[in-house]
């Protein structure tokens, strides 16, 4: 079997033509697991330059292979060291200048240690603050559960559950599971509570159902809104033509979101009757189509930074 061969075998197998492209990683992959030194340098070869630089990996195996002797990894892994310093000066850069993506990657890269120079937490939650502030659900449920375990500063259990809740209502709906087993049990400084655990289990299976549309309206809204133009709707429902969220972009700019947490105001609400969802209007769109329009733009009728 190929992953019984030595690297040596490898090489010749393939210069052969006798070891399928498809098992060949696998074997070299077993050689290097052996301790085969040339083996173990090439993995390391192969995720930096094969799979998209993928530095966590190829700093791992890189220093396997520095340590089994290879002559040249030490100068490689002072490169990558090296590009991912100068990466994250340039997502600090961009971060600080506002950029939501820098923002969460920092986060990511600082409090995961996804690029291998070490893991700064403090920062790593400073990022994902920025983030969350500006809407982001993913970095709302990372900072949830650093505030709750008391990484990269104080806990603050109230703080974790506020952000863990705004990822809950957002489309990272592991912030309910994470909330219905704490409040299941009673861990991190919550009370254990039964009911409150129902709540965010029963959360969790509405969104099994959740479904997504789109629809365009030709007219002008008038009264306070004249001029606003003709808009784009788009609807959160579940199986039952409930709605949950909507937000309405209009041609002048403007921008309306509503939710359980804000269902009417001045200017409209949340439907009063049930989407029919056999009608052949609205359209119906994707989870990720309908978060990319809800995450991105901003509200006229929200604070900033309120993308709940």
């Amino acid at each position: 079997m190929a992953s019984e061969l030595n690297y040596t075998e490898i090489r010749h197998q393939v210069g052969r033509g006798e070891l399928r492209k498809s098992d060949l990683w696998s074997a070299v992959n077993a050689a290097a697991r052996k301790g085969n030194i040339e083996a173990t340098f090439t993995l390391a070869h192969r995720y930096y330059h094969l799979r998209g630089k993928n530095y966590e990996k190829t700093r791992w195996w890189l220093v396997k292979a520095s340590k089994l002797g290879h002559p040249v990894t030490q100068q490689m892994l002072a490169e990558i060291d090296a590009e991912s310093l100068n990466k994250r000066k340039e997502l600090v850069v961009a971060a600080e200048a506002g950029d939501l993506s820098a923002q969460v990657n920092l986060g990511h890269i600082l409090g995961d240690n996804w690029d291998g120079l070490g893991l700064d937490l403090e920062q790593s939650r400073r990022w994902f603050l920025q983030a969350s502030l500006q809407g982001s659900q993913s970095a709302q449920y990372h900072l949830g559960l650093m505030f709750l375990r008391g990484e990269g500063g104080p806990a603050d259990v109230d703080k974790g559950v506020h952000w863990l809740e705004k990822a809950a209502f957002g489309k990272t709906y592991s912030g309910a599971e994470v909330l219905a087993d704490l409040y299941e049990v009673g861990s991190h400084g919550l009370p254990r509570d039964p009911e409150r655990a129902s709540y965010w289990r029963a959360r969790l299976r509405e969104t099994e159902s959740l479904r997504y549309f789109k629809y365009f309206w030709d007219g002008d809204p008038g009264e306070e809104m004249a001029g606003w133009g003709t808009s784009w709707w788009y609807l959160e429902a579940d199986a039952h033509g409930t709605v949950f969220r909507v937000l309405q972009s209009y041609a002048a700019g403007q921008v309306l979101r509503y939710d359980e947490q804000l269902p009417e105001d001045e200017y409209g609400g949340l439907p009063e009757h049930n989407l029919d969802l056999d009608d052949t209007e609205p359209t119906e769109i994707s989870c990720e189509e309908f978060f990319e329009v809800w995450n991105l733009l901003p509200s006229f009728n929200r604070p900033c930074g309120d993308v709940s």
